[in-house]
C-alpha cells in the first residue's frame, strides 16, 4: 500500500500530472478504507490542479474564468467524493 503512494507522489514530482490521477484513482478504488486514502485524494487534486492547458487551448483562445470554473467544479466534485467515502468508512468501522 505504502509503495503505492509513493508511486503517486513520484509521478506527481515528475510532473506526470495524468499518472498521478491514475495512479490516485486506482489506489482509492482499491483501498476505499484505507487510513491514508486521504493522501491519495489530495494528490489528485493537486495533479488535476497543475494540469497543463491542453492542445486545443493552443487553437483557441479561452478566458481564465470558465478555465477557474471547471477547476472550482472539478475540486467541489472531488471534495464531495472525498466525504462520501470517509462517510461511508465511517459507517463501516461502527459496525
Amino acid at each position: 500500500d505504502q509503495a503505492q503512494l509513493d508511486i503517486i507522489y513520484a509521478y506527481y514530482k515528475n510532473n506526470d500530472e495524468g499518472a498521478t490521477i491514475t495512479a490516485a484513482e486506482r489506489f482509492i478504488s482499491l483501498h476505499p478504507s484505507h487510513p491514508d486514502v486521504d493522501y491519495a485524494w489530495y494528490m489528485k487534486g493537486l495533479a488535476n490542479y497543475s494540469l497543463k492547458p491542453g492542445l486545443l487551448s493552443r487553437f483557441y483562445r479561452l478566458t481564465k474564468l470558465p478555465k477557474m470554473l471547471n477547476l472550482r467544479e472539478i475540486l467541489l466534485k472531488s471534495l464531495v467524493i472525498f466525504y462520501t467515502v470517509t462517510q461511508k468508512v465511517s459507517m463501516q468501522a461502527m459496525h
